[in-house]
């Protein structure tokens, strides 16, 4: 290889780095105004949305994505591989005169097998083509004045950003950290600072919870009903007036202007916060970042069912209901409440009415915090006293629960009822003895055999029968038994003797007996059963001859009474026969 024929092909791969530089200057020209614009345009974006990571996240993705393809554009798809035949084809446009030497020059290789012909004729071919392009300059296949207007343009920008940035370059730098690492804290530097956000929760008691409210938080959870205040404290320069931007639930936003108070604070309260809602401050050439508020709403019942297991006196057989409305129950009735609630709940309670309320813990079931039951067996000591009524009694109660999740109780306003049916006492009449006699006396004798007719009559069942006497009004009560009624029985007439010198050995002449028969329900249980008690009748202890003397006035009397009745009645008809006209 000749040295004309070197020569050729380093002018040949000279212009190829000369146009290869080319494109590189032209690319980076294109690229200078295209990075400081989107870098312009983020920190202006950034500054006044105040981004929050994942918007960056997707902000520098785009910003990649412009970059990419205008480098593509403008820059990469220009640069090829040297091809010594293209380039030669370029420096022939740029000297005619060549007439396709230097092209044939580059096709003709001696050593290449792809040349045809006389390897002598190849090489004075070649020898003639380098010779008239020895003196040729290559390099003017490439105009670097071309880029002139767009290189003074890309300088201009260039030398603009960075003299900005002897102002602007802590926003510079805080917009790359915040492009860089998205999810950092760094913030803008502003002349008003707002130093903390604060949220107070205030419940019903007037008791006090102030949370610090930061970026990043969970939103603050606030019971509702509760009272909520806002309050953002601020430094460095003042303004007279600020915003407070809230949307609740999904309504559009709402502004709302405020003041600041001698501590430089910016306050907003709700009374009564009853939704969800979002919120942030706008003060002096600040704002904060959005925050979130939670309104936790009083735990729902979903599903609810009542058991009520009577007593067994009633021979009844539980019955369930599905809801809490069930009918008048007997009292002793033992009640199962089996409830559902929509969130997870740390506690509950039923309250039962009353001056004061009384209140019983339900149990939460430990595999299902969403479920809460209790059985009361006896309801004695919540409701009013009892004994003697006949009416119904009714007996209201509430929920209170405590969600889980943040351990806030809510009173549940519905008034629930449970009628309860007291037990009314047995109802006893006598139908025999009859008072008679001396003050109402009956008059007898020590060998008396008393013999009692009586009715008794329950709701559920009769239990045991008694008389109940004292002897000459003495204090201490004595009693015999007369047994106890048929199981199962409700009503019926009884009759009983008492032979009454059996139970008073020590009965004399002059002696007076007051007494009265008992009867007893089925009640059981520890109130025991009701009693009730008939009239009371009283026996006077007299000898045989007053006794004797007494059946004959007693006797005479009745002689007496029916003579009387007769004479009467002949009387009547007289009269009445006196009234009908004769024919």
């Amino acid at each position: 290889m000749s040295v004309e024929t070197t020569k050729i092909e380093a002018k040949l791969k000279g212009a190829w780095d000369r146009e290869c530089w080319f494109y590189h200057l032209r690319g980076v020209a294109f690229l200078v105004p295209w990075l400081v614009g989107i870098f312009l345009v983020d920190l202006l974006i950034d500054w006044l949305f105040d981004l929050p990571g994942l918007l960056r996240v997707v902000l520098l993705l785009a910003n990649l994505a412009v970059l990419g393809w205008v480098g593509w554009k403008r820059w990469v798809i220009h640069l090829r591989r040297f091809d010594a035949t293209r380039v030669s084809l370029q420096v022939e446009r740029l000297h005619p005169k060549l007439n396709n030497l230097l092209v044939s020059y580059v096709q003709l290789d001696a050593d290449s097998k792809a040349s045809h012909g006389s390897p002598r004729m190849i090489e004075v071919v070649r020898d003639q083509a380098a010779k008239s392009a020895s003196g040729l300059d290559f390099t003017g296949i490439v105009n670097f004045m071309k880029l002139r207007n767009l290189g003074i343009i890309a300088a201009s920008v260039l030398v603009v950003f960075l003299a900005s940035s002897v102002f602007l370059g802590e926003y510079y730098l805080i917009l790359m950290g915040r492009m860089l690492n998205p999810f950092t804290s760094l913030a803008y530097p502003t002349r008003t600072r707002i130093e903390e956000v604060v949220i107070v929760r205030t419940n019903p008691q007037k008791q006090l919870e102030n949370i610090v409210v930061k970026p990043g938080d969970t939103p603050v959870a606030i019971k509702q009903g509760d009272e909520a205040t806002l309050t953002a404290i601020v430094g460095g320069e003042i303004p007279e007036q600020g915003t407070l931007f809230l949307r609740f639930g999904s309504d559009s936003w709402e502004e709302v202007v405020l003041e600041p108070n001698d501590d430089n604070h910016f306050i907003q309260r709700f009374p009564k916060v009853t939704q969800n809602f979002t919120y942030y401050f706008r003060i002096g050439d600040t704002r904060t970042k959005r925050f979130e508020a939670k309104v936790v709403t009083p735990p729902r019942l979903t599903a609810s069912k009542v058991q009520l297991n009577f007593p067994s006196y009633t021979s009844r057989d539980p019955k369930e209901f599905k809801g809490l409305q069930v009918e008048a129950m007997p009292e002793g009735t033992s009640v199962a409440w089996d409830l559902q609630c929509d969130v997870p709940l740390q506690s509950g309670r039923i309250i039962f009415a009353g001056e004061p309320a009384k209140s019983v813990e339900l149990t939460i079931d430990p595999e299902n915090n969403r479920r809460a039951f209790i059985e009361i067996n006896d309801f004695s000591n919540v409701m009013p006293e009892t004994s003697g009524r006949t009416n119904v009694v009714s007996l209201a109660y509430t929920f209170e629960w405590t969600e889980a999740e943040h351990g806030f109780t809510f009173a549940d306003p519905t008034r629930h009822t449970l009628e309860i049916l007291p037990d009314r006492a047995p109802v006893i009449t006598l139908i025999k003895p009859r008072s008679g006699g001396t003050a109402d006396k009956i008059i007898s004798t020590t060998r008396k055999n008393l013999q009692m007719i009586f009715e008794v009559s329950d709701d559920y069942g009769l239990g045991n029968a008694s008389i109940i006497y004292r002897l000459n009004g003495e204090a201490q009560v004595r009693r015999k038994s007369l047994g106890a009624f048929p199981v199962g029985i409700k009503s019926g007439m009884f009759q009983e003797h008492w032979l009454v010198k059996d139970s008073l050995p020590e009965l004399k002449e002059g002696d007076i007996l007051t007494c009265t028969i008992e009867a007893t329900d089925n009640r059981g249980g520890k109130v025991g059963p009701n009693v009730s008690q008939s009239p009371t009748f009283r026996l006077m202890i007299v000898s045989d001859a007053k006794y004797e003397e007494f059946v004959r006035s007693q006797t005479t009397q009745g002689l007496e009474r029916t003579t009387s009745a007769a004479q009467e009645e002949l009387i009547s008809s007289k009269k009445v026969k006196s009234l009908i006209p004769e024919k």
